[in-house]
């Protein structure tokens, strides 16, 4: 099977170049089972998390979810200099090849087209990757490198599905410009493969992983 040209940037975390080729083969893989009705995409954090930690087993790698450790408060929460820690969880721990990470996620879904505003989904998406990163921060350094991940997921109401290309090209495009991250990946599948990707007023074309080490 030939699968779509995954536009990737592992930038200076080039260990997860492998990793984010294998996510999306994962994502389509899905699609393709779920006969196109249904994505990681649609669903909640959770969801689109476990297909990057199955990414992260496929390349050989280890991965473990939702666990529990003490993670560091920040400065402003800290009321006595004996209360450092708190007992928390980390959305994922991985390793790949030689490298270890902790990673802190969030998922957003946000308007593209004719009818949505650019400024305020610029504010949208740096907000939440900046929630991750600072969650990320709290993660004591011995667990490994630090990042904040972003899955972001872009809504096209039905009636500009026809002309879809062009708001996906402009919305990546803007991500890339605008945005300040580490590593960055996009899928979004051929239009035959994503049709049926609707609810009742919005079409979801596909998704962007912003990673950001801290």
């Amino acid at each position: 099977m030939i699968y779509p040209k995954l536009d990737i940037k592992a930038g200076k975390i080039r260990s997860l170049d492998s990793v984010l080729n294998k996510w999306n083969k994962i994502l389509h893989k899905y699609l393709e089972k779920a006969h196109y009705w249904d994505c990681h995409w649609w669903h909640i954090e959770r969801a689109i998390l476990s297909s990057f930690a199955a990414a992260v087993w496929k390349n050989g790698g280890i991965a473990l979810e939702e666990y529990g450790l003490e993670k560091r408060k920040k400065q402003s929460e800290k009321k006595r200099k004996e209360d450092r820690t708190y007992t928390g969880r980390c959305d994922l721990y991985f390793e790949t090849g030689k490298q270890k990470f902790a990673c802190e996620a969030k998922k957003i879904t946000c308007g593209i087209g004719g009818k949505s505003n650019p400024s305020k989904t610029i504010s949208l998406v740096k907000r939440e990757l900046g929630k991750a990163c600072d969650d990320a921060k709290k993660i004591p350094k011995d667990e490994g490198r630090r990042l904040g991940m972003c899955f972001v997921v872009p809504r096209l109401p039905k009636d500009e599905i026809e002309n879809k290309d062009k708001p996906i090209i402009e919305f990546q495009n803007i991500i890339k410009e605008k945005i300040n991250y580490s590593s960055i990946a996009m899928v979004f599948p051929q239009r035959k493969q994503t049709r049926k990707l609707n609810t009742e007023k919005y079409h979801y074309p596909g998704v962007i992983l912003l990673i950001k080490e801290v």
